[in-house]
């Protein structure tokens, strides 16, 4: 594991031609300066499904009560248009 995840100061591309897997900066670093990269965008439950930790940094999932919530939102929302 080279990159740790955190704020977003490099961005990733596949170069074909070396058939790599490159890092560029998107800020600068400092000598010694821990270098992140931004995994996904995705809430916890998807982080830790797919990377094994969840972060401060990344929001939590939306629960069946959040969703149940939306969606009377939404609902009321409809029945006055």
């Amino acid at each position: 594991d080279m990159l740790n995840f955190g704020p977003p100061c490099t961005r990733g591309q596949y170069n074909p031609s070396s058939k790599a897997f490159e890092v560029i900066a998107t800020c600068p670093f400092l000598k010694g300066q821990e270098v992140t990269f931004w995994y996904s965008d995705d809430c916890d439950n998807v982080i830790i499904a797919n990377y094994g930790f969840t972060h401060p940094m990344v929001p939590r999932c939306p629960t069946i009560e959040d969703w149940k919530y939306r969606s009377q939102m939404w609902k009321e929302y409809a029945e006055t248009l």
